[in-house]
């Protein structure tokens, strides 16, 4: 979307509105809102880093009970949208939530279904040797030295 072209340049200054404690808790709390109401249309997957470690810092720093909610929404639309991806960061928030005592359901209820859900890898066919697959990890291939100009 178009607006995946300019996400290098919006992200960065949302994120430091929230990170930057001497702005009102108004507009931090819209930043907040911002980054969650977007993340339907914007691919976040290049900015996750930047935007959750300063999510988990103002999670961290301040006491609005208000404001911590936004940022735990904002926070699991991110999840959301990362999938297992997100698994990178879990221990990050987790250990906020529970430093913080927060009780968030929907996030206790996402981080189940990421434990339960089984990441599906694709097969590899064997190597072909010598035009014939493989039968076993015992069998050796034939290695033959290429000439070499000195």
């Amino acid at each position: 979307t178009t607006l995946d072209n300019y996400l290098h340049l919006l992200l960065p200054q949302i994120v430091a509105i929230i990170g930057d404690t001497s702005n009102e808790m108004d507009i931090r709390r819209r930043a907040v809102r911002t980054i969650r109401d977007i993340s339907e249309y914007a691919d976040y997957s290049e900015h996750a880093s930047l935007m959750l470690h300063t999510l988990v810092a103002s999670l961290n720093t301040t006491q609005d009970p208000d404001f911590k909610s936004d940022i735990m929404s904002a926070i699991l639309a991110i999840a959301k949208q990362l999938g297992y991806r997100f698994r990178i960061f879990k221990q990050l928030v987790l250990s906020t939530v529970i430093g913080q005592q927060l009780v968030v359901p929907e996030f206790e209820a996402f981080l189940t279904q990421l434990s339960t859900t089984d990441l599906v890898l694709p097969v590899v066919p064997p190597l072909e040797v010598s035009g014939r697959q493989q039968e076993s990890s015992s069998s050796e291939a034939t290695i033959s030295k290429l000439p070499v100009d000195v």
